[in-house]
């Protein structure tokens, strides 16, 4: 009898912990597919300095309508955040996924088959062998994610992103009906 019990408790157990992996996987994919959309979108030219801005609303919205390649690093990185930078934060729970954020040790493998853009971007990995030169001419922009930090329930998620020549942010993100949100994002320094 007692060995059944084992059994039956070692299979719950074990079934479990695929299921909370299965579960972190499902919304890491949710969550970089909203970043690849938020943060690859093209970014309107500005004026000249010390102009006004002389492009048409059509031409500004062919601009923001452009198709993006977008080059992600075939890795979510592991980060070691200085904690200062928690005077961004303003909920405490964020703070504790700060703390498991900078906590991670490894970097996990990317499975570009799972991002999915609803904006129609391409997304491919990038190719370091390129020169900068070549990097340049093919992406549109480059991302680096980093791993995610999830709350126990799945509603609450923090992580960074690089994006070259641009920055790098700090994401808060909350799930709402069931959609992932950017709650709030913060530029920690420029890239």
């Amino acid at each position: 009898m007692r060995i059944v019990f084992l059994i039956i408790l070692s299979a719950s157990v074990l079934l479990s912990c695929t299921s909370i992996e299965e579960k972190q996987e499902k919304h890491t994919y949710q969550i970089l597919s909203l970043l690849v959309d938020e943060f690859g979108r093209p970014i309107k030219p500005p004026p000249p300095e010390g102009q006004k801005p002389y492009f048409t609303n059509k031409q500004i919205d062919s601009i923001m309508n452009r198709k993006q390649t977008i080059g992600v690093h075939h890795l979510l990185k592991h980060r070691k955040e200085n904690l200062s930078i928690t005077k961004n934060i303003d909920d405490e729970s964020y703070l504790e996924l700060l703390k498991v954020f900078s906590e991670y040790n490894e970097d996990l493998n990317l499975d570009i088959t799972k991002l999915k853009s609803n904006k129609g971007y391409t997304v491919i990995f990038l190719d370091s062998l390129k020169s900068k030169q070549e990097q340049y001419i093919t992406y549109d922009k480059q991302l680096y994610f980093s791993r995610i930090a999830f709350d126990d329930s799945f509603k609450k998620a923090l992580t960074a992103i690089s994006i070259k020549h641009s920055g790098y942010f700090l994401c808060l993100l909350e799930k709402e009906k069931e959609k992932w949100k950017i709650r709030n994002s913060k530029m920690i320094y420029i890239y």
